[in-house]
Order: C-alpha cells, then sequence, then structure tokens
C-alpha cells in the first residue's frame, strides 16, 4: 500500500466532507488574521507614541525571551494535525502531548524569571515577561481547535477566534497606555513607570485570549464526532517523536529572530535601539504575516493533493511562490515610496531617522514571503528532520551575523544587515530542499506506477 492510498480502518479525512472553496476559505484567513495584525500593528503604535522606545523595547526583548521556550514546546502541532490526512492520531493525544508541552514551557519560563530576577531586572520587565508567558500559552492552546478548523476547511471559525484574540489584546493597551501617558506628563509617575502600564495590558491581553479559548474555541470542539478524546501514554509518546522535529524548527526559528535582540540589548546595555527596531521588524513584517495566512488556508488541500494528485500539489505550490513574489515586489516599491512617511506619521518622527534600516528590512521581508510557502509546503510533505538542519544552519550564519554585525554604535543598522543575511541563507537551502523533494517524490511515485504494471 502506497503512501498515498488510506489504510482500510482509517476514517477518511476531516477536510473532505465540508468541501468549501479554497478561494472562500483564503478570504476568511486574511481578515481574520488581518483584524488580528492590525490590532498587534496598533499595540506597537501605541507604545510608540504615548510610551518610549524603551518601554517598546522592554515589551519585545520579554517576547524574544520567551517566544522559543513556548513555540518549541507547542511543537507546531497544528500543522502535523493537518498533514495528518487520514486522522490515524487521536485529538486526545495530541491534546495530551500540547498539554504537558505547555507545562513544560511555563516551568522554563518561570526559571528565566527567576534568572532576570537575580540579575536586578525591573519588577515591570520579570511582569511584562510572565503575563505576556501566560497569553501565548493561552494562545497556543486555541492551536489544536484551530487545527480542527483546518482539517474540516471551516476558516470562518479560525478567522473569528483571531478577531476575538486581537480585540482581547488591544483593548488593555488602549486603556493603559493613554493613563499612564497622562500621569507620567503631569508629572505624577516618573518616565520609567510606563512599563507599569505595559505589564497591566499584558495581563488584560492573557485573561481575554484565555477567555477566547474557554468560550469559543473549545466547546467548538469539545464532543464532536471527529474530537476522539481517548489517548494513551504509548499514542502520546508517539507523537511526541513525530513533532519534535517540528519543535526543534520552530526553537531555531525563533531563535533566528531572538537572537540578535537579545544581542542587540546586551551590546548597547539598554533596550531603547530594540524598540526602534522591533518597530521597523514589525511594520514590515505585516504582509509576510498576511501570506502565512494564505499558506495555512491551502495547508490541507497541499496534504491532500500531495498525497493523492502530486500534479495537483505541484500547481497549488506554484501558485502560491507566485503569488508570494508579486506580493513582495508591491511591498518593496510601496516601501521605497511611502516609508519614510510612514515611519514619521504612523510612529514618531524619530522613527523616521531609521528608514535606510527599514528599507533593509524589509527586503528581508520580502524573501520572507517566499521562504513562508516553501516552508509550510515542506511540512505537508513532512520533510520535518530536513527543515531541522536547514534552521541550524540558519541560526549559525544569523548568530555570527548579529555578533559581527550589531555594534553599539549602529545596533539598528547590524540587526537589520543581519536579518537580510538569514533571509538569503534560507531562500537558497530551502529552494535546494524542495528541488531534492520534489525529484524524490516524482522518483517514488514512478516506482508505485512500474510495480503496479507488472
Amino acid at each position: 500500500m502506497s503512501e498515498a492510498d488510506p489504510p482500510a480502518s482509517a476514517p477518511s479525512a476531516s477536510a473532505a466532507a465540508p468541501g468549501r472553496s479554497l478561494k472562500r476559505n483564503i478570504v476568511h484567513a486574511l481578515i481574520g488574521n488581518g483584524v488580528y495584525n492590525v490590532c498587534r500593528f496598533l499595540v506597537v503604535v501605541l507604545l510608540a507614541k504615548l510610551a518610549s522606545a524603551d518601554v517598546l523595547g522592554q515589551y519585545n526583548y520579554a517576547n524574544a525571551l520567551i517566544s522559543p521556550v513556548i513555540l518549541f514546546f507547542t511543537f507546531n502541532m497544528r500543522a502535523a494535525m493537518v498533514a495528518d490526512a487520514y486522522n490515524r492520531v487521536t485529538f486526545g493525544s495530541w491534546k495530551t502531548t500540547r498539554d504537558l508541552g505547555l507545562l513544560a514551557s511555563l516551568v522554563v519560563v518561570a526559571g528565566m524569571c527567576a534568572w532576570k530576577w537575580f540579575d536586578g531586572a525591573s519588577t515591570a520587565l520579570l511582569l511584562i515577561i510572565a503575563f505576556l508567558a501566560l497569553g501565548k500559552v493561552f494562545n497556543q492552546a486555541s492551536e489544536l481547535c484551530w487545527a480542527m478548523y483546518l482539517k474540516r476547511e471551516r476558516l470562518d471559525r479560525v478567522a473569528w477566534s483571531n478577531v476575538w484574540i486581537g480585540v482581547t489584546m488591544l483593548v488593555p493597551f488602549c486603556i493603559t497606555a493613554p493613563i499612564y501617558f497622562v500621569l507620567v506628563s503631569n508629572g505624577t509617575l516618573p518616565e520609567e513607570r510606563y512599563a507599569d502600564g505595559a505589564a497591566w495590558a499584558a495581563l488584560g491581553g492573557a485573561v481575554g485570549a484565555l477567555a477566547v479559548y474557554l468560550v469559543y474555541d473549545r466547546p467548538s470542539v469539545r464532543g464532536a464526532p471527529d474530537c476522539d478524546p481517548a489517548w494513551t501514554w504509548a499514542s502520546v509518546g508517539s507523537v511526541f517523536v513525530q513533532v519534535l522535529p517540528l519543535g526543534i524548527v520552530m526553537l531555531i526559528i525563533n531563535l533566528c529572530d531572538s537572537v540578535p535582540r537579545l544581542i542587540m540589548e546586551h551590546r548597547t546595555g539598554s533596550t531603547t535601539a530594540l524598540g526602534y527596531f522591533s518597530a521597523l521588524a514589525y511594520i514590515a513584517m505585516t504582509a509576510n504575516l498576511l501570506l502565512i495566512q494564505v499558506g495555512i488556508a491551502s495547508a490541507n488541500r497541499l496534504a491532500q493533493h500531495y498525497n493523492r494528485n502530486f500534479r495537483l500539489f505541484l500547481r497549488l505550490a506554484a501558485k502560491l511562490t507566485g503569488l508570494a513574489l508579486a506580493l513582495g515586489a508591491v511591498v518593496m516599491l510601496g516601501t521605497l515610496l511611502l516609508g519614510r512617511w510612514l515611519l514619521a506619521v504612523v510612529l514618531r518622527p524619530d522613527y523616521a531617522e531609521y528608514y535606510p534600516e527599514f528599507v533593509i528590512v524589509v527586503g528581508s521581508q520580502c524573501l520572507g514571503l517566499l521562504i513562508s510557502i516553501l516552508g509550510i509546503t515542506s511540512t505537508q510533505m513532512k520533510l520535518y528532520w530536513v527543515q531541522v538542519s536547514i534552521h541550524a544552519t540558519v541560526l549559525i550564519a544569523t548568530a555570527a551575523a548579529a555578533w559581527w554585525l550589531i555594534t553599539p554604535e549602529a545596533p539598528v543598522r547590524g540587526a537589520a544587515w543581519t536579518f537580510l543575511i538569514r533571509a538569503i541563507a534560507q531562500v537558497l537551502l530551502y529552494a535546494a530542499c524542495m528541488g531534492w523533494a520534489i525529484q524524490r517524490r516524482r522518483r517514488e511515485l514512478a516506482a508505485a506506477a512500474d510495480s503496479q504494471a507488472v
């Protein structure tokens, strides 16, 4: 029996029944993720306009610390569940593995907070780290629900979940940022107390993410026919072995983001330069985040085609690659025409001083559009360990570039060039990986066809 054939005892793929339009699913994904990322962007704008670059830097420093840990211990299970086209693994096995991973991530984050406390970090920074970690854990609790939505091709439910998470994240900042701005402006509080507002807003976002999971996502999945709660320790161990390389990939990817930021904070001794760079990087990242949703919306279809019709798989992958290239060209043109104005008006005039660095960061993110599609396609081809090798190589290149280029005199410029070097390395390695994997699959299918002919 070939990989393309379902086992006789396996249930049919969850996505087969709805037969929903891929275009409609992509529209839902773009709307939901678009609202979510607008909310994230407005958080950055509020901190940049009403607080300071240092507070924005603390917020992003906390993210740089905790994101690799939490994303490693969640093992990118949403992608693995979608790639399980015939539901060979029960939902209970996925959920138990995820719950154990989330618990482990909280233990590690608690250790980080203790380390920063002994290192003399401010109470506000410790609270930001802890509350952002809780918010990310609660967001990850919804991930398996999203995987079931994807398998059913119900991207409308993913979209609404994204919308509510984004709104509940933004609203606390809309409350605390103006209050602390007024209190600091009239001299009631010292300027360093801006960070307290960011900490309490992060707590509000965490509570909101938990509410979305408990009220919206969990009831939508619990008790459904395709969500078998059964699990055994053997099945959990099997899932862990399967998703471990995906967790390593997520760890390495996030370290590639975090290491330059951590080196920048170390070299400058403050989070101010990190605040400026993070604002530039986030604006440039917006198009990438939207394209990732197109890839995620297409992930189930890619997995189905890879198992059943390789020609359709290649056709869909080519369309997604073309979309990435076209969107990258549009984003780069818009940056050259409007980038300086965008930084000065949307953020503050002092951010516009970093327009040359902004252009470099946008260039790296345009390459990142292509990387996102190649990464999603590789995952649906189950090239897990190959991706580990790719991203390990990229991490080494990124760390070396960051250590060499990020200096106390020009930390933002060094970080921008580091991100561009990282993107170029990823594109070259992924292109080589995909070429090899496509040829291997063609040989497998040709061999299977020859054996059937005999």
